[in-house]
């Protein structure tokens, strides 16, 4: 469930009206003429937690898909995004200990 709320983008506790919301707001940002691939990511993964029943069933069954930790690693890097971003002076300063610069 940790990868369809990555893809997403929601928390996990969302509700089924949060989900809905989600889904549609990237429907509409991916539609599946420009973007096949993504389209499909997040249809299934709404598929699989659109409402409670849906989500009690991945949460309960899910580990069976995962075949090693490695193999769920995997999945799960695949769908985070990560954002570069350079620290600034001040920020490298304070994580080397150094308070008054």
């Amino acid at each position: 469930m940790l990868k369809e709320c990555l893809v997403l983008n929601i928390p996990l506790d969302a509700s089924d009206e949060q989900i809905r919301k989600r889904y549609l707001e990237l429907v509409k940002k991916y539609p599946p003429e420009r973007e096949p691939q993504q389209f499909q990511k997040i249809n299934s993964a709404y598929e699989e937690i659109k409402d409670q029943r849906s989500r009690v069933k991945s949460r309960l069954f899910s580990t069976f898909k995962t075949v090693t930790t490695e193999v769920a690693l995997q999945e799960l890097a695949s769908v985070a995004k990560f954002k570069k971003r350079n620290a600034g002076l001040k920020e490298l300063f304070q994580s080397a200990g150094i308070t008054n610069a």
